[in-house]
């Protein structure tokens, strides 16, 4: 299994009086092996949580199936992401996210 972390910010244009309207800030995780990848996001303001987003097929976003968490990657990268002292799991499930 390959891994790549990535750092991202999102936000708004600072307003007048310097603050943004919106502020996002977080880590993806890309797990690959072969042609299928994992993609999970972690919040800087939340290191001890992180949500498992989607399944990427031959470069394809797709929606996440329970089926998937039972996949060998998925249970490597949920190891991964416990060694990197990540409690709390989810993932982004048809009807929201769940726990794990």
């Amino acid at each position: 299994m390959q891994v790549a972390k990535t750092h991202h910010i999102d936000c708004s244009e600072r307003g007048a009086d310097g603050l943004y309207e919106w502020y996002y800030e977080y880590d993806l995780f890309r797990f690959v092996e072969g042609d299928v990848a994992l993609v999970a996001r972690s919040y800087v303001d939340s290191p001890a949580e992180a949500h498992l987003l989607r399944v990427e097929r031959a470069e394809k976003p797709c929606q996440l199936s329970a089926a998937d968490l039972g996949s060998p990657l998925a249970i490597a990268a949920i190891g991964y992401l416990r060694d990197c002292g990540i409690r709390k799991l989810q993932w982004l499930s048809p009807s929201g996210y769940a726990s794990i």
